[in-house]
């Protein structure tokens, strides 16, 4: 049977989603990722270098209102 090549492509790619989905269902997480020793955070290092950051300045309007 001869079938147009554009059947053949739509076939094809409905295969290929469903070998994906097969994939995707049968392949087994069972261990979360871990992360590596040296990808810690050190808080101590990132505030011994935020120097020069701009500081947030509010106005404090309480007297004006009570």
């Amino acid at each position: 049977m001869n079938t147009p090549p554009r059947n053949r492509a739509f076939f094809g790619l409905i295969a290929l989603a469903v070998v994906g989905g097969a994939v995707a269902i049968t392949t087994t997480y069972d261990e979360p990722a871990k992360a590596k020793a040296a990808a810690g955070i050190d808080p101590l290092l990132i505030m011994s270098h935020a120097v020069s950051l701009p500081v947030a300045h509010y106005e404090d309007y309480s007297v004006v209102f009570n």
